[in-house]
């Protein structure tokens, strides 16, 4: 099965996220698998715009996955000794959007969570602190990578790998989350979101061996490749594609108007092959034979 990322449906409205759409359910046609897309939030004009695109609707609902069916993977994960409970010095802020651990540059600041030592989501100064939190055992990658789509990307992966390799994973946060787990001690955490997205496909999703994401979700590939190891040793596939941004005033239905759902899926599928970071296009793309 090739499977998108968990990604948030509020970016419906972006006629460039649709490549990554198009993509899918091309690749999944060609091999004769099923795809899938992973979708949290409101998916109403989603599900419009692939009905306009004529693709299939196949929308995995996220958000629809009760809060109670994570409870067991996470129990695998501790049973296993995957995860377990430690004390760790960390930078939070006021309000504990933001915890880091200290003095590890793992965190990608593009985030806006914070800046030189300031959280931007209540800006408050950055405090050192000594607590007790769910972690990761140290990380060690035991499946590979089959393939990466573009090849170039392999570096990256191979990369962010290697800055993971031996680290301990924060997964609780000090804030109130969608899941919380109570471990064997007794002791409650709240798990971090992004181990959910992590979590989330493994859940009522089986045989998956592609991924399809954005050249942005390098570590949460790798990070999805770490717990998806736990559940199936075969080394999946990863298509980590450039962002399309759309310089126009147009909405998808405009220019499906226009031009034809055929031709923008063609055009949408051909920018799939660069290998650059984004690109930017404009309603001239769709005019060109």
């Amino acid at each position: 099965m090739i499977i998108t990322m968990n990604f948030k449906a509020k970016h419906s409205d972006e006629i460039g996220f649709y490549s990554l759409f198009v993509y899918l359910f091309n690749v999944a046609k060609k091999e004769g698998v099923d795809g899938k897309l992973c979708i949290s939030g409101d998916y109403t004009e989603l599900r419009e715009n692939l009905n306009l695109l004529k693709l299939p609707n196949l929308i995995t609902e996220i958000d629809l996955v009760d809060s109670e069916n994570y409870l067991s993977p996470i129990y695998n994960l501790e049973k296993n000794g995957i995860i377990r409970e430690e004390p760790r010095e960390v930078l939070s802020c006021d309000c504990g959007q933001v915890c880091v651990p200290k003095g590890i540059s793992l965190w990608n600041p593009k985030r806006g969570m914070f800046s030189e030592g300031v959280s931007l989501c209540c800006n408050s100064k950055l405090s050192v602190e000594y607590k007790t939190f769910l972690q990761t055992a140290p990380i060690e990658f035991l499946v590979g990578i089959d393939k990466c789509i573009p090849a170039c990307v392999i570096k990256e992966i191979n990369n962010t790998k290697s800055d993971y390799t031996g680290r301990k994973l924060i997964i609780s946060r000090k804030i109130k989350t969608k899941v919380e787990y109570k471990m064997l001690s007794g002791n409650v955490y709240n798990i971090d979101n992004d181990l959910i997205n992590y979590l989330s496909p493994s859940l009522f999703l089986n045989n998956v061996t592609h991924i399809v994401g954005g050249r942005n979700l390098i570590k949460h590939s790798v990070l999805f490749s770490y717990f998806n190891q736990f559940r199936d040793k075969k080394p999946l596939t990863f298509s980590l594609l450039l962002k399309v941004v759309y310089k126009g005033e147009e909405s998808l239905a405009d220019l499906v108007y226009e031009f034809g759902a055929e031709v923008i899926k063609r055009k949408l599928l051909q920018l799939t092959t660069s290998t650059r970071i984004e690109i930017n296009i404009s309603k001239e793309l769709f005019k060109q034979k």
